[in-house]
């Protein structure tokens, strides 16, 4: 019951490229900023409250573009595990595509027909798909790169507070914590 009560106070609103503005961004200063400081090792990232996983594919799909020189380790993370399952499936309809360039669509999706785009295995294994809740576990202290775009602002002022706490503590020193234009 608490899992059905979770999935059902889950807004899950999202799309691959979702403010097109920000991916720019990431794709032409962010990320080429934290390859250079990490060439010896992959850079690690963590899209947080993930969805059906069109953010953090969004990621891999620019990762591959950077032809980085070692693969960067991409933690897809969400409370609900019923958007996990459909993450990992990687099967979505065109209008969860709409702000991403054809060229990707090309290159980076299969389609059966018309209306349903399955990502490929090699965007696929770039993500590790994790359910975490924020408020009660534990995680990993190393990540260059943390998304957590419009999670917040449903939790209350102290929660929030404590959160943030969490995710800077979560940062590798010099590294990004992005959060939504809600944020």
């Amino acid at each position: 019951e608490r899992e059905r009560l979770l999935t059902s106070l889950s807004i899950h609103v999202s799309q691959f490229f979702r403010n097109p503005t920000l991916f720019e961004v990431l794709q032409t200063v962010v990320l080429p900023m934290l390859v250079q400081r990490t060439a010896d090792r992959p850079l690690r990232i963590w899209s947080i409250g993930c969805s059906a996983g069109e953010e953090p594919y969004s990621l891999a799909i620019l990762s591959l573009e950077a032809k980085f020189s070692s693969i960067p380790q991409i933690l897809a993370t969400d409370i609900d595990q019923g958007a996990i399952s459909i993450a990992k499936r990687g099967s979505y309809l065109k209008r969860q595509l709409i702000n991403t360039p054809e060229e990707y669509l090309k290159r980076y999706f299969k389609t059966s027909d018309n209306e349903i785009y399955n990502i490929t295995d090699e965007v696929k294994t770039r993500v590790n798909f994790q359910r975490i809740n924020l408020i009660e576990d534990t995680f990993a202290d190393d990540f260059d790169l943390i998304l957590c775009r419009n999670v917040v602002i449903y939790f209350s002022s102290e929660t929030k507070t404590n959160l943030y706490k969490k995710f800077a503590k979560a940062l590798r020193p010099g590294g990004y914590l992005l959060v939504g234009s809600t944020e």
